[in-house]
């Protein structure tokens, strides 16, 4: 799985759906996608930590949105 392109997916699915209202909570998820972007994924510990921030960034999406966990491994599958 590339945690990049994943990133990007979710951030699309993110703000095309009907998210409720996360306050600041949303902003940090839109920062987290822009640093997971930046991780150079050919250093294993820096990959690593790429993919732990990809699913809690994808936990939120599921528990604040209308999107579901099996919408989120479909973005994994794909990327």
């Amino acid at each position: 799985m590339n945690t990049h392109t994943a990133s990007l997916r979710v951030k699309e699915k993110m703000d095309s759906s009907r998210m409720i209202d996360l306050y600041q909570d949303k902003d940090h998820l839109h920062h987290m996608i822009q640093e997971i972007q930046k991780m150079d994924l050919r250093v294993k510990k820096t990959n690593e930590k790429s993919h732990r921030w990809l699913g809690w960034l994808q936990a939120m999406v599921v528990e604040h949105s209308e999107m579901t966990l099996e919408m989120m491994k479909d973005i994994n599958k794909g990327s």
